[in-house]
């Protein structure tokens, strides 16, 4: 096994030639989202795989802190938890379906008083797919905030771009460049709005998606998803970006059923994972996720960080309490008003919700599959779609025409993956109509349009993929999830 640092110094290398000659073929399925059984049925998905749910806790948390890390965590699904001012119900069927199983796996008694340590070797979570979402780097690479401030200059508006941008982060641009603390701070741009890091921004994510199993090994009722989401570790901006990309793209000259493949997704998936090879020796978990619609009739979706040797409860990203979409609600009322002031950025492509507006947990209401956000008011179209587009349950349900709430649905082992019409990886546009407003249509190409942006970073210096790259920015806006 190579060492993280001779990895990446070596591996571009090598497969230099390959990678660069000529136009870089970009495969999806072996390089963007890895489905195949070859990698999700592997011994390195079993405990103590290193694809394993428990293997990915430990590298976290630890070894000893790992087991009770997780019954934690679960145990919280039965209980009411609270982040602010807002409380977290419980899902209290977590207990027949997955706890009270998997003690009875460990021959675990509850009579006795002991507390249960839960063994990871019986643990209900199976592999669905390994995801990478370099393309989450894209607005940051390709400079996407700078871009449209400087079109508010030109258009001779900077300062009400300044103020709007005040209003929304807090951030005062022209302050920070009087005092000269900019550069220290500079406001960058993601997926998931804007942040401020001191530190070198990460270079993506790369993303394990599991799923919640029976005893028999099967997918519980109605489903439910847990996503493990890493962040890339980026040093030097599009360089960084480059050698990640050119390490999952090695992955596009093997085929995906040898163990060579599986070999050196092994590799690139430690090199984020792993405290053996991950640089200045700690995994960084942006958040893990949970797509919930096996506990309870509502989907739910949460959301949780790494504090110490737990995983926290934390409020969704881009997604408002879900109090917004009732009719003359005072959340919908407050958040109307804040998308009416924010609407002139929203429209060149800056979408940024203050934690002020933001849910704990968001839900797709029982047989509304096709749910949307309607923030209500004047909300001009393409403002509701983008903020909508932007949630949990928008992204998951009628914005995307996504099935059943889930784009990587859960399914038996020996089965082939299903994956949501709106990350097909045919090559085919999707086209949904609009869900407010039913004589609209919008078209989406979520994994040509992320195989663009993983091309341009293979080629940072080829104008052509520059300017797709921007294309590429421009179409998806905030399409992060």
């Amino acid at each position: 096994m190579l060492p993280f640092r001779t990895f990446i110094t070596v591996l571009p290398l090598v497969f230099s030639a390959l990678s660069h000659a000529g136009n870089p073929k970009i495969i999806p399925d072996r390089e963007l989202l890895i489905t195949q059984s070859a990698i999700i049925e592997s011994p390195r998905a079993l405990y103590p795989g290193p694809w394993s749910f428990g293997k990915l806790m430990e590298e976290l948390v630890g070894p000893d802190d790992a087991p009770d890390a997780i019954r934690d965590w679960l145990v919280g699904f039965n209980t009411v938890q609270q982040i602010d001012n807002q409380f977290i119900y419980p899902r209290t069927a977590v207990l027949e379906k997955v706890i009270v199983p998997w003690q009875r796996r460990d021959g675990f008694l509850p009579a006795t008083g002991v507390v249960w340590k839960p063994n990871l070797q019986n643990a209900p979570f199976r592999l669905l797919a390994i995801v990478n979402r370099l393309d989450l780097a894209a607005s940051e690479v390709g400079d996407r905030f700078g871009q449209i401030r400087e079109r508010w200059r030109i258009g001779g508006h900077e300062a009400r771009f300044v103020s709007l941008f005040r209003d929304a982060t807090g951030i005062d641009l022209f302050e920070q460049e009087r005092l000269a603390a900019l550069p220290k701070v500079r406001p960058r741009f993601n997926g998931y709005g804007i942040f401020t890091a001191a530190e070198p921004p990460p270079s993506g994510e790369g993303r394990f998606v599991f799923q919640v199993i029976d005893d028999n090994g099967s997918p519980l009722a109605g489903g439910w998803t847990i996503i493990f989401e890493y962040s890339l570790r980026a040093i030097g901006g599009r360089d960084r970006t480059r050698t990640w990309a050119n390490a999952w793209h090695t992955l596009s000259y093997l085929d995906p059923a040898t163990p060579l493949f599986a070999a050196q997704l092994e590799e690139v998936t430690k090199l984020f994972t792993s405290k053996v090879n991950v640089l200045n020796g700690e995994p960084i978990l942006s958040q893990l996720r949970s797509n919930d619609a096996a506990l309870a009739p509502a989907h739910e979706f949460r959301q949780w960080t790494i504090e110490g040797k737990r995983l926290k409860p934390a409020l969704l990203t881009q997604t408002p309490v879900q109090q917004t979409a009732l009719p003359n609600s005072e959340a919908r009322r407050l958040f109307q008003r804040y998308l009416d002031g924010q609407e002139p950025l929203i429209k060149t492509g800056l979408l940024i919700v203050p934690d002020k507006f933001l849910a704990a947990t968001a839900i797709i209401p029982p047989g509304k599959n096709a749910f949307s956000w309607d923030f209500g008011g004047n909300i001009e179209g393409d403002v509701r779609r983008t903020a909508s587009l932007a949630t949990c349950n928008g992204c998951h349900a009628g914005e995307t025409a996504c099935d059943q709430g889930f784009h990587i649905h859960p399914h038996d082992p020996g089965m082939p993956p299903v994956i949501s019409q709106f990350l097909r990886l045919d090559g085919e546009p999707l086209r949904v109509t609009d869900p407010a407003n039913r004589s609209g249509t919008f078209t989406y190409e979520e994994m040509k349009d992320r195989a663009k942006i993983m091309a341009a970073f293979l080629e940072p210096t080829d104008h052509q993929r520059e300017r797709e790259l921007r294309e590429a920015m421009h179409k998806r806006h905030l399409r992060a999830h």
